[in-house]
Formats: structure tokens, C-alpha cells, sequence
């Protein structure tokens, strides 16, 4: 499996949905204050997130053709919460208050997305492409796969 891609929204420094392709090599280059630390920052913390959801097997169903991931339980995000109030922020911890744009809170909108959006992309093997589909008793159009995940107050 290869991240192909990753997406953000609402993420520090990140309004509009951004996007990043990624090829075997990478290098990201820029001008200070333009963003290269938040998706370092937003890659860390959508891959720790995945770590502790396979770890922790949180539950997820099937709907459709599509693997839906249930919220996380009430354990794992009062460990979110309390890591956070009681050490100083990891890089790769989500902290509402710290890192969904400044500018989106201020607004009043009752129907203003609140999350913070990220979306990776993976290319799967031919052999994990044929162990997925038999997970989940359907085929595949390709063998690419989004994972999208939304973080957010709650």
C-alpha cells in the first residue's frame, strides 16, 4: 500500500480544500508562512489516528460498497482529551482549539462545518486489492482507496 495522495480542509492555515500528490520522492519547498509545517502536521496526525484505529480495532461496517469507520468510542476520545489537557500538544495530536482555522471560528453560521477534513489516498497491491475485496465481499472499480477523516469539538 502507497499514499498517492492527501487532502486537507479546515486545518490551521488551510480553509479551501488543498491537495498533495505524492510520487516516490518528494520534497516540499516554500516560503515561510506558507503552510509546509500544517501538512506535515495534518499528515502525522490522519496516520496516527489510523495507527490507534487499527490497534484499538474500533468498528466499522459496511454500507453499500462502501466501508464506513464508525466515530471513534467514548474510551479512545476521553484519551484524546485528556492527553491534551494534561501535556503539552504532540505534533501529531488533533486539538480543536489550537488547529481548525482561526478565521471559520469567529464566524456564527449554525451550519458551518466544524471538522477539520483530511483525506489520504492509497494505492493497494494487487494482492491487497484481492484480500480487501474479500474482506468486504465486493470487487474493487480500481485499486486505489480514500480514507477520509473528519476531525472536529467533539
Amino acid at each position: 500500500m502507497k499514499l498517492v495522495q492527501f487532502s486537507l480542509e479546515r486545518f490551521r492555515s488551510f480553509i479551501d480544500k488543498s491537495t498533495v500528490n505524492f510520487s516516490n520522492n518528494n520534497v516540499i519547498i516554500g516560503p515561510n508562512n506558507e503552510g509546509k509545517t500544517n501538512v506535515l502536521k495534518a499528515l502525522a496526525i490522519s496516520w496516527d489516528f489510523l495507527m490507534d484505529f487499527a490497534k484499538n480495532k474500533l468498528p466499522c461496517y459496511l454500507s453499500g460498497k462502501e466501508l464506513i469507520f464508525a466515530t471513534m468510542d467514548s474510551n479512545l476520545n476521553d484519551y484524546y482529551t485528556n492527553q491534551a489537557r494534561e501535556q503539552p500538544q504532540p505534533f501529531s495530536m488533533y486539538v480543536w482549539g489550537l488547529d481548525y482555522p482561526v478565521v471559520l471560528k469567529k464566524k456564527k453560521e449554525d451550519n458551518q462545518n466544524k471538522n477539520s477534513t483530511f483525506v489520504l489516498c492509497f494505492e493497494l497491491t494487487n494482492e491487497e486489492k484481492i484480500k480487501l475485496e474479500a474482506q468486504i465481499n465486493t470487487s474493487l472499480k480500481n485499486s486505489i482507496i480514500s480514507v477520509q477523516i473528519d476531525m472536529g469539538q467533539e
